[in-house]
């Protein structure tokens, strides 16, 4: 969520706050812009993921195919860290939805 309120601050400052939502300002009109961003924050995002999907099967195939077990170590590594890149992908998600 962090990564996500930096970048439509950067982009936008007609944002306006409640809570811990993000919601568009009618006011300014130039609630578009902020959508448009959304998006490309969460193409990124979807980018991000694959590249460790990718990372993970390659560590995971190895690991099964040749019981290579410094491949097993980084499968797992990657495996959290895709954790976290789809969870904030479901945050960013969510808060564009909103």
């Amino acid at each position: 969520m962090v990564f996500f309120e930096k970048k439509l601050n950067e982009i936008a400052q007609n944002t306006c706050r409640d809570d811990k939502r993000l919601y568009f300002c009618r006011k300014n009109k130039n609630h578009f812009l902020i959508i448009k961003k959304t998006s490309s924050i969460m193409k990124d995002l979807v980018a991000k993921i694959n590249e460790q999907i990718a990372a993970f099967s390659e560590n995971a195939a190895l690991q099964v195919e040749k019981g290579n077990k410094a491949a097993g170590v980084r499968a797992r590594k990657a495996s959290l860290e895709l954790e976290k890149s789809l969870k904030e992908f479901r945050k960013v998600s969510i808060a564009a939805s909103k």
